[in-house]
């Protein structure tokens, strides 16, 4: 999740529960001061990328206070990218910005 600006930190609202996902699940992330990679539960919504800990804070009985925080990719375009058969249950999608 680091290379090329594509996506911008936004003070996002909570994520709508009603909202179905896109894609979830674990991701790296760098940390902005030390930077080292985290492993973080994502969420794919719309146009916005949620990131938690972990997989139960996603959960409806918790709090919707609880991800760690949010891009915002406006006019952005997922697209699946096929993976290696042998790697099963490891699948990939690409984010191309918006223009």
């Amino acid at each position: 999740m680091t290379g090329e600006k594509m996506a911008t930190f936004h003070p996002a609202s909570a994520p709508n529960p009603l909202e179905r996902p896109i894609k979830m699940g674990w991701l790296k992330k760098q940390r902005s001061i030390v930077k080292n990679w985290q492993q973080r539960y994502f969420v794919l919504r719309a146009q916005q990328l949620y990131y938690y800990k972990d997989e139960e804070d996603v959960k409806p009985q918790a709090s919707l206070s609880i991800f760690q925080g949010c891009m915002y990719l406006p006019g952005s375009t997922i697209k699946e990218i096929a993976t290696n058969p042998e790697e099963a249950g490891k699948f990939v999608f690409e984010v191309i910005p918006g223009r």
